[in-house]
């Protein structure tokens, strides 16, 4: 049986949605334009958000189970988390983010902030954000649906991504990968990332990884 409850995750899962979608768009106004590589990314992830969202909800209708709220709480926390992040990474980067893959003339390579540590903080925003969505409403089958399908997306992304900051910058963009993690500091890559303080200082200032 749909409950009242039910009936307003949704109504704040769509505002969300909305939010989310606006925040691409917002971000976008005051920042140095550049060269766009793979400009269809960005119709992949608003298209992708739009049906993760109806899939969510079809869901939960079809399904027609109770609203396991300790779960909804866990992923509300998880979003809250995710927004804190983003933020954070949206700020370094400054007049140098974007929701594409560009690169400008001018480009630094920006390595305060989480890019300290992580080269990719906005994408496991993003991974957070794909896999808490769905679970407002306990949609399990969207949940693995969407976060698989965007862990391939996102995997395709950073390997390009990667690729033309490499050509950019070159060694210094090598050196920057070899004393940072990906998306998530795990322990058994420290010792492979040779992670110290004084690598990462050796890159200061040269590029902003650019994500949505």
């Amino acid at each position: 049986m749909q409950t009242n409850s039910g009936n307003f995750l949704i109504i704040t899962l769509i505002i969300i949605s909305i939010l989310r979608i606006g925040e691409i768009f917002f971000s976008e106004r005051e920042k140095i334009q550049g060269r766009i590589y793979f400009k269809w990314n960005i119709f992949f992830l608003i298209g992708g958000y739009i049906l993760l969202i109806g899939g969510a909800i079809l869901e939960y209708f079809m399904a027609g189970r109770n609203i396991n709220f300790f779960i909804t709480g866990i992923v509300l926390g998880m979003l809250i988390i995710r927004f804190f992040l983003k933020r954070w990474a949206v700020k370094t980067l400054g007049k140098y983010w974007s929701a594409h893959i560009e690169v400008r003339e001018t480009q630094q390579l920006v390595t305060a902030g989480p890019y300290k540590y992580l080269r990719h903080p906005a994408y496991l925003s993003n991974i957070m954000e794909v896999s808490a969505t769905p679970l407002i409403l306990n949609a399990y089958f969207s949940f693995l649906m969407a976060f698989f399908v965007y862990l391939f997306f996102i995997y395709f992304r950073i390997q390009s991504e990667e690729k033309i900051l490499i050509q950019k910058f070159g060694k210094k963009y090598e050196e920057y990968k070899r004393t940072t993690w990906t998306l998530i500091p795990l322990p058994f890559q420290k010792s492979q990332k040779n992670f110290t303080k004084e690598g990462v200082k050796k890159n200061e200032s040269t590029f902003s990884s650019t994500t949505t």
